[in-house]
């Protein structure tokens, strides 16, 4: 109740001041006639006793001020006359609040932009129900290697277990498309077993979700149904409820949506969404079959999860899959292996892990230390914009100097003042994240944008949109750089003597700050040097990578990926692409064509070990499959042999061409061509003959040195080219002319429908999307952090010179001369940025270490970028102090003398 009460009275105080203020108006009133009245009795006049009663009671104000400090509610109010001040001041001074708000708005928002995308991508949980749980476990063969696990297995485990709630399976997302009404969106489809979303917990929007019974594994009769996500029914049918009972075709076939998953939800793999779900055991184009024969046509999923029962630990699943594994395994062997493959099957081990809270991402595996990069870069920028605006306070505190001297004269604590300096601190601060919030959203929307249109994938989808662990970043760093630059200034401004302050007599305390100011804009300019070092570097490094050649030319070059609907895949066959060519290579203005498995550049292919035949031995090579005419499309020049034709088919003996440097390794004495090789392990790449040589190029990365290459004929691998068809055109004229008219000739095969298109230019430049927006961000960073030490630095020189004012007139009348008044001034400006530098230097080439891997063909500590920064900070410092130092020549000696 007695705190309750004390709460009240505060509240009362508050925001019941008038009537607060009445009333103790009236009790000091009462009280003084009180001791009024008792000096009278005891001898008194009136006019004696009331004298001796207020000279008794002491200040009025007085009184009446430590009553108010008594309770809690005084410091709030002296909070607000604070905050009340902190604006006066801030808007007494325009030009260095708004320098100051954009300059920590900069900083700030540079921070939570990157810290946004590093918590959609890294730190963000599934959007499931308690992801902690989940246990994820797949198969792995005799060596260690991956290989899925198959439904029927999944289901034999889910029989048996008892540690999980639910197990269930996925596919990863492949692409298709979905038509409706002539209309077809290219989409991720998911293909899931029964008890994807219940053991997720993820809830419909609208409708159900798949369940078993759709799956229809016990019945052998999936039901073809099929779930969309909240994101696809706001992009498709703009959130109706119409949408629920329409029937789609997914490649092809029909599918009937019952349900929208609910909002946010977008699968497992962070920066793509799950468009839609159908069961696994509905594959459109798949030839239906019932018992035990459906189970095993279903297609493998790369993994299975299950949720953990409560009180069950991993170790517990693990060890209970472990005991019923060989059970499973031998319930499960599909019927028509042949001797070795179920020998193989059977020495097949499971692997149980702990599922990743985060989900897998494929775009978190490729962007993560670019990220970490950026997020390192973000916090020197605003440890530099800190240390920025230490300086220009420092100056404001020397400025302010008479009026706290007045302030400690009149009473007030140097804790005080030192609260009421940080106030202003801290609203600066607050007022920069505010604006730097809004920073924040354009700049993590424009990072995700440099990975929205990865080639051959869908459009990345990352939630950049600010959640309370993004809010509470930048109010932290706001917090943190308040107190960075604000704590000198305020400890400053708060210890000065007020007999000196009111007299004026400042001039100790004034080379005071400027030591200390020289010592910020020393750190300030060693904090720049690595910043500028590794911005210079990476945007070098872009620039060489732009320039450099690939071996090949990709100018007039247009590109294609095909994809198959299921269900034509079987009827891809050698007249199918010997007319897919012809096709192509009658549009107006195309020159050649070719056809491959991987676009070139695209960083995209597979890897073999390549040696000669009889040998034992080889070398890790590129393995890349092309038709005949790629190298003339993809201008790539023959060293000597010959091209591959249509006629080297499936039935034809294995050929290949390899690249110069291959030749040379494996081939170091001898002519390679007629020469035997074997490519990796399969039986049926044993002993294939060398039939040509060509020049080394760069075809699987522009971003690598030129590797060694193999080339497979393309018709020869049919195992393999089932999955895509990719498609160069070399054009005559404009690339951009000839995609329509390619996308039409494609469709009219009916096989393939194009799912991306491109030229070659462009797929280039989205695969190095990665090293440009780490070029641009950190090159725009570095000029920041340069702008910021020359801000710092002329705001310092500035301070000195308007200090030193009398000095510099007392020199001037004795006779110094212009030139040697600037060259003093330019001397004090070079002194420190060479003392920045000599500091930096070493920092800096110990971090470029830490962006070493992300170079091209250039050195981390490539003495060209050392000498442009070196050159380019000397340069702030002449530029930012010969401002100064010119008006330092202009000071008038009569004024100067007059000046204090």
């Amino acid at each position: 109740m007695a705190l309750l009460r004390k709460i009240g009275g505060g509240l009362r105080v508050l925001f019941q001041k008038t009537q607060v203020e009445r009333e103790m108006d009236e009790e000091l009133n009462d009280y003084l006639d009180a001791a009024m009245k008792d000096k009278m009795r005891l001898g008194m006049n009136r006019k004696e006793a009331l004298r001796a009663a207020r000279v008794e009671m002491g200040s009025v104000d007085a009184v009446k001020e430590g009553i108010r400090t008594v309770g809690w509610e005084s410091t709030l109010e002296s909070l607000r006359q604070d905050i009340r001040c902190g604006l006066r001041q801030l808007r007494r001074n325009p030009g260095f609040t708004v320098v100051a708000v954009l300059t920590l708005a900069l900083g700030i928002g540079a921070n939570t932009a990157v810290f946004s995308v590093v918590d959609a991508l890294i730190l963000r949980n599934l959007p499931v129900h308690d992801p902690s749980r989940l246990v994820g476990f797949y198969t792995v063969n005799t060596g260690g290697q991956w290989s899925g696990i198959t439904v029927p297995q999944i289901q034999e485990i889910n029989r048996e277990q008892k540690v999980f709630e639910g197990v269930f399976g996925r596919r990863y997302p492949n692409h298709s498309n979905v038509e409706e009404h002539g209309v077809i969106w290219p989409i991720n489809l998911g293909y899931i077993t029964g008890s994807y979303y219940s053991v997720l917990g993820v809830k419909p929007a609208v409708g159900r979700l798949i369940s078993p019974d759709d799956v229809g594994l016990s019945r052998g009769a999936p039901s073809p149904v099929a779930v969309i996500s909240y994101d696809f029914w706001q992009r498709r049918y703009a959130g109706a409820q119409q949408a629920i009972g329409k029937t789609i075709l997914i490649a092809g076939e029909p599918f009937t949506i019952i349900g929208v998953t609910a909002k946010g939800f977008f699968g497992e793999q962070v920066g793509f969404s799950l468009d839609v779900t159908i069961p696994i055991t509905r594959v459109p184009g798949q030839v239906e079959k019932s018992g035990r024969a459906f189970e095993f046509e279903i297609p493998g999923c790369q993994y299975a999860v299950g949720r953990l029962r409560d009180g069950v630990s991993i170790e517990q699943a693990k060890a209970q899959l472990g005991t019923i594994w060989p059970a499973v395994r031998a319930a499960t062997v599909p019927p028509d292996l042949n001797p070795q493959q179920r020998d193989e099957y059977l020495a097949k081990n499971l692997r149980v892990d702990p599922y990743p809270t985060n989900g897998f991402s494929y775009l978190r595996d490729q962007f993560a230390k670019p990220l970490y990069v950026l997020m390192g870069i973000s916090c020197l920028i605003i440890l530099i914009a800190s240390v920025n605006l230490a300086t220009l306070l420092l100056a404001r505190a020397w400025a302010r100097q008479h009026e706290m001297g007045i302030r400690i004269a009149l009473g007030a604590g140097r804790w005080r003042l030192m609260r009421q300096q940080l106030t202003e601190s801290l609203l600066l601060s607050i007022s920069g994240a505010a604006l730097g919030l809004g920073f924040a959203s354009w700049g993590s929307r424009w990072l995700v944008g440099f990975w929205s249109h990865i080639a051959f994938n869908p459009p990345t989808v990352i939630d950049v949109s600010p959640d309370i662990r993004v809010l509470g970043f930048a109010t932290a760093i706001a917090i943190l750089a308040a107190i960075l630059f604000g704590l000198a200034p305020a400890w400053y401004a708060s210890r000065g003597a007020p007999t000196g302050a009111l007299q004026e007599a400042s001039y100790a305390s004034g080379r005071n700050i400027r030591r200390f100011g020289k010592l910020l804009i020393v750190i300030e300019v060693a904090l720049s040097i690595p910043l500028v070092t590794t911005g210079g570097l990476l945007v070098r490094s872009l620039e060489r990578l732009r320039t450099a050649s690939p071996g090949f030319d990709y100018h007039q070059l247009v590109v294609l990926q095909l994809e198959s609907d299921t269900g034509n895949k079987k009827s891809l066959d050698d007249a199918y692409y010997h007319a897919l060519v012809q096709q192509l290579s009658e549009i107006p203005s195309v020159r050649s064509v070719a056809l491959s498995q991987m676009l070139p550049g695209s960083g995209f292919g597979g890897s073999d070990t390549v040696g000669p035949s009889g040998s034992g031995t080889g070398v890790d090579a590129d393995s890349q499959i092309v038709s005949p005419d790629f190298f003339q499309t993809v201008r790539i020049a023959f060293v000597r042999g010959r091209d591959f034709t249509w006629e080297d088919n499936g039935q034809a003996p294995r050929v290949s061409l390899v690249s110069e440097s291959l030749a040379k390794q494996l081939f170091p004495s001898g002519d390679p061509i007629g020469q035997r090789i074997n490519i990796g392990t399969d039986p049926k790449r044993r002993r294939i003959e060398v039939v040509g040589v060509v020049n080394d190029a760069r075809v699987r990365d522009i971003r690598k040195p030129s590797p060694f290459i193999v080339y497979v004929p393309f018709l020869q691998e049919a195992e393999y080219i089932g999955y895509w068809t990719n498609v160069e055109m070399l054009a005559a004229d404009r690339p951009s002319t000839v995609l329509e008219a390619a996308r039409q000739r494609i469709d009219s095969l009916g096989r393939q429908y194009v799912f991306y298109s491109e030229t070659l230019e462009g797929t280039i430049n989205t695969t190095v999307s990665n090293e440009r927006a780490l070029a641009f961000v950190s090159g725009f960073f570095a000029a920041l952090a340069l702008l910021l030490a020359g801000v710092g630095l002329f705001g310092l020189m500035s301070y000195t010179v308007s200090q030193r004012t009398r000095e510099l007139g007392i020199r001037i009348a004795l006779g110094a001369r212009n030139r040697g008044v600037l060259w003093m001034i330019l001397r004090d400006s070079l002194g420190l940025v060479l003392i920045g530098e000599v500091i930096g230097f070493p920092c800096a080439l110990a971090a470029t270490r830490l962006v070493a891997h992300m170079l091209l063909d250039i050195s981390p500590y490539d003495p060209a970028t050392l000498a442009t920064v070196a050159g380019a900070v000397v340069t702030i410092g002449i530029v930012s102090g010969y401002f100064p130092a010119r008006r330092a020549t202009k000071v008038d000696p009569m004024v100067a003398l007059r000046y204090e």
